[in-house]
């Protein structure tokens, strides 16, 4: 199975893994803070990949051209696997530090309907629609998300708990952290492509 796992996705994993061993543990929250570190960082990281996605649909509005097209739907594929792989790491990082569920917490709503918005966007994108409309789908979806982002209140969640730490080790690894994942990310879509130009 690993054999057909790129050699650049392995490292960039077990990178993401040594970043999480030796990132430094809080005072509060101790050795659970690392998942606070992943779940943060992956979705700052989708946040970015929503709008790339945006941005590429912009794109291909205007010019109308296949490759763009592909791009985009590659990195909205891409988008969804990260949003819900951050919602697991979400959901288990509730259960670990909050010691219990709460599923009325309106960033974990918040989680769940763009999680629902952006599979539904996807199954959409495999029906024969057009393209044009494919696009605009998800340009909105990513006004959505922007939209959510900023309005969206907190019971329980903490505002930015590692932006706001005090500790520029927690930051230094969170940004190191975040910068990896992005890679992946990029990478991903560079394989992607490749394998479809190769078709």
């Amino acid at each position: 199975m690993l054999k057909k796992v790129p050699v650049t996705i392995i490292g960039l994993g077990i990178l993401i893994i040594i970043i999480l061993i030796v990132a430094p543990a809080e005072k509060t929250l101790g050795e659970s803070v690392k998942l606070v570190y992943l779940h943060g960082a992956v979705t700052k990281a989708s946040f970015y990949l929503f709008y790339l996605t945006a941005l590429a649909g912009t794109i291909y509005l205007f010019t109308q051209r296949d490759k763009v097209y592909v791009f985009m739907f590659i990195c909205q594929k891409i988008t969804t696997l990260y949003w819900i792989i951050g919602f697991i790491v979400s959901t288990i990082a509730m259960g670990v530090i909050w010691e219990s569920f709460y599923w009325q917490e309106p960033r974990f709503i918040m989680f769940v309907g763009i999680a629902i918005l952006a599979g539904a966007n996807l199954l959409l994108s495999t029906a024969k629609l057009n393209n044009n409309i494919i696009a605009g789908f998800n340009i909105f979806l990513a006004a959505i998300v922007w939209y959510l982002s900023k309005i969206v209140g907190r019971i329980m969640h903490p505002i930015d708990p590692i932006g706001t730490s005090t500790s520029q080790s927690i930051k230094m690894y969170y940004l190191a952290l975040i910068v990896v994942i992005l890679l992946m990310m990029v990478e991903l879509i560079r394989l992607a492509v490749q394998k479809y130009s190769y078709k």
